[in-house]
């Protein structure tokens, strides 16, 4: 399967904590059928931890960054 990653291609994580952070595509992770990436491998296996929680506020913090 080929999955296009969520928010415009930039980290998850930092997303999720209202930034736009540049991701490396070795740091990734599938979760319902969506892609994330992430800034390092690092920052994956604390986005891993809470993928739901952290989905739900990058989800939130989105709309708004994406159009600055």
């Amino acid at each position: 399967m080929k999955y296009a990653p969520q928010y415009g291609g930039y980290c998850a994580y930092a997303i999720a904590k209202a930034n736009i952070v540049p991701a490396d595509p070795k740091a990734l992770a599938v979760t319902d059928n969506k892609l994330y990436l992430n800034y390092s491998h690092k920052i994956e296996k604390r986005w891993i931890q809470n993928i739901q929680g952290y989905t739900t506020r990058a989800n939130e913090k989105w709309p708004q960054l994406k159009k600055e």
